[in-house]
């Protein structure tokens, strides 16, 4: 219908339309345009393309808008809503929507909006996904500074760029873990690699108290346990362990040296070791020891070294349901009669012959306390063995103790009062004070205190007394 104010109408005022409005109703190629005061193109149809500009006169989509866009909502939220459900929205280069997948809600760079591209997707089942191209890395930055990485072998990395990877997990700094931590594998590891000239280890904390380090010291490759700051216990790199301080110093020394276990102590007048099965119940063993023939015989089940080491001073072995003890001497511990005592002194010498002056019971009821002097007459019946030594010259643990020889074998003092004497032949207390003599028959008696290992002909001997070897037999 032709316009009623010519093709070429204007209006110089106020257009009111009571009706409806149609503008190229004929579908000609004409083109509509509304002009706002700063803007020759506020609404603009480009009726040749089937186009609508809003602040622009060439749109290059259906709707194109120059210029900002604002969404409000009356009474209820605003929404821009593209209704076919493979739809998309693309905001600068961001591009919002279908990436291939319907059933993806996908975020992705224009020119990576693809099933494999794609940076974030949201499924229908309610998984959400987050991607990266194929060989690139997925980084989490803070002000542009890379915090996380996760690499093209799947190795995470956090605190620093790792890229490329060497472990499926590495931190730069320190890690807290609030729960447990379960590392499973067939040969699992944990793997705690420092810096050069650094000391890698553990801490274990107790509600922020630290309780104990272990770690590796770097300057020996020593393995170290402390409590907080006190060294506990070594190890070092040839397995020794010292308890209380390194092994080349420490109070205790555990060495392990081709299967033989060594332990070694520097502990004055003090055990170096002490085995607890304490409850008050005979049941309670103490010590197994293990080792030799099936058949029961072990030739050194126990061995006795001298200070150094380098001389065997005994042994205690098995066979046949026997135990043999070598070399053996049994003996008693005593006190020396108060006239004869010096604190810190031998109060006779070796070999000397003793004999009870005084008994008294011990700490328990079985035990029997001696008071010990030299015999001074022959024959002596109250003879008790052969003198040894202070077992405790230091006065450290009991005062007056000595050791008296009773069984087994080691020296007496002889002299010539019975004549010479033969290997075999007894000794008994002499009227020499503190002397042994040939005894005058072949019997055991109360009064033999040994038996002679040696022969003495006393007119080839330089004196009267000599020490000579024998056995024990006093009791």
């Amino acid at each position: 219908m032709a316009s009623k104010y010519g093709d070429d109408a204007e209006v110089g005022g106020s257009l009111s339309v009571t009706g409806a409005f149609v503008h190229n109703e004929d579908s000609a190629d004409v083109d509509f345009r509304v002009e706002s005061n700063g803007q020759t193109h506020m609404l603009y149809v480009d009726s040749g393309n089937d186009r609508v500009g809003i602040g622009t006169n060439s749109p290059s989509a259906t709707l194109e808008v120059s210029g900002t866009l604002k969404i409000t909502g009356a009474d209820e939220p605003a929404l821009l809503m593209l209704d076919d459900q493979d739809g998309s929205a693309q905001i600068g280069r961001a591009h919002v929507g279908y990436v291939g997948s319907s059933d993806f809600a996908a975020f992705a760079h224009q020119d990576r909006a693809t099933t494999t591209e794609y940076c974030v997707a949201h499924r229908s089942t309610g998984q959400t996904d987050i991607n990266t191209s194929a060989g690139t890395n997925m980084t989490f930055r803070y002000a542009s500074a890379t915090r996380m990485q996760l690499d093209t072998n799947g190795y995470f990395s956090v605190g620093s760029n790792y890229a490329p990877g060497s472990h499926k997990f590495a931190v730069d700094g320190d890690a807290l873990i609030e729960g447990d931590l379960t590392v499973a594998a067939d040969d699992p590891r944990i793997k705690i690699d420092g810096d050069t000239d650094s000391d890698p280890g553990v801490e274990l904390y107790e509600n922020g108290t630290r309780k104990w380090i272990v770690y590796n010291d770097y300057t020996n490759d020593n393995l170290t346990f402390k409590t907080d700051s006190d060294v506990r216990m070594v190890i070092d790199d040839d397995g020794n362990v010292g308890i209380g301080a390194s092994p080349s110093g420490a109070v205790v020394r555990l060495e392990v040296d081709g299967g033989s276990t060594h332990l070694n102590c520097d502990r004055y007048a003090a055990p170096a070791l002490f085995v607890f099965n304490d409850g008050d119940n005979q049941y309670r063993y103490g010590i197994k020891i293990q080792c030799g023939t099936d058949d029961g015989t072990a030739t050194r089940g126990i061995r006795f070294y001298d200070g150094d080491g380098g001389t065997e001073a005994g042994y205690i072995s098995w066979s046949g349901g026997t135990v043999t003890y070598a070399t053996f001497t049994g003996a008693h511990e005593a006190s020396v009669v108060p006239s004869d005592y010096t604190v810190g002194q031998n109060s006779y010498d070796y070999g000397t012959v003793i004999k009870i002056v005084s008994t008294s019971t011990g700490e328990r009821h079985k035990q029997v306390k001696y008071v010990v002097g030299p015999t001074t007459s022959a024959k002596d019946k109250a003879v008790l063995g052969v003198y040894s030594e202070n077992m405790d010259p230091d006065e450290l643990e009991s005062p007056n103790d000595h050791q008296i020889f009773a069984l087994g074998d080691g020296h007496i003092f002889v002299c010539n009062e019975g004549g010479n004497i033969e290997i075999g032949d007894f000794i008994c207390s002499s009227d020499t004070q503190g002397h042994g003599m040939k005894q005058d028959d072949d019997l055991m008696h109360s009064y033999t205190v040994a038996k002679a290992a040696e022969n003495v002909d006393w007119s080839s001997e330089s004196g009267t007394t000599k020490l000579i070897a024998c056995t024990y037999h006093a009791g």
